[in-house]
């Protein structure tokens, strides 16, 4: 997606709602600093970008598989991630009056998911988290819980699992490892 400087106003302006509506975090109350990060109590929000990921998509019937460095199959993922530097309690939608405690680590996602459709238009799908994702301590396994919205497909849910690892072989860049599945109604 190439949004122009309103849209990725209003792309920032939708995610403080959300963050704030969903979770009781409140990001428009400081600005960013240099890096476009923006804090709120033991939260940090920032944007984020995934380019040229290799992927399987399945539609139905129709298949596509992703082939190395090919223009026909690239999907682009971004958007804002929230990571906790301690422990905190959210409250909004998901947490509700009393609360729900998050642990240091954990994150929440807001974003979309462009999928280049060769010689048709792409998809786009935007995802929110439903609840944090949380770390499950055997090898940095991360559990992925977003809802899912595309003007194509409807309203779905994405489940799974990912891990970052750093990469062997170019320092400072790390490999994503991930298993993520959506489901849309039929």
């Amino acid at each position: 997606m190439k949004f122009r400087d309103a849209q990725i106003q209003h792309t920032i302006d939708d995610a403080f709602k959300f963050f704030n509506d969903s979770f009781g975090l409140d990001f428009s109350v400081s600005p960013p600093n240099e890096y476009n990060q923006y804090f709120y109590e033991n939260a940090v929000m920032g944007p984020y970008r995934f380019v040229n990921v290799e992927h399987l998509v399945i539609l139905s019937n129709w298949i596509q598989t992703g082939v190395s460095r090919s223009n026909c199959y690239l999907l682009y993922d971004g958007g804002f991630m929230v990571t906790f530097t301690a422990a905190q309690t959210l409250y909004g939608t998901y947490g509700g009056d009393p609360g729900k405690e998050v642990a240091t680590a954990e994150s929440l996602y807001y974003g979309y998911y462009n999928i280049d459709v060769c010689q048709q238009s792409p998809i786009i799908i935007q995802f929110q988290s439903g609840s944090p994702i949380r770390q499950v301590p055997v090898d940095g396994i991360n559990v992925i819980n977003c809802d899912l919205y595309s003007q194509v497909l409807g309203y779905g849910k994405a489940e799974g699992v990912f891990s970052v690892k750093p990469s062997p072989d170019e320092p400072g860049k790390f490999h994503v490892s991930a298993r993520n599945v959506f489901t849309f109604p039929a």
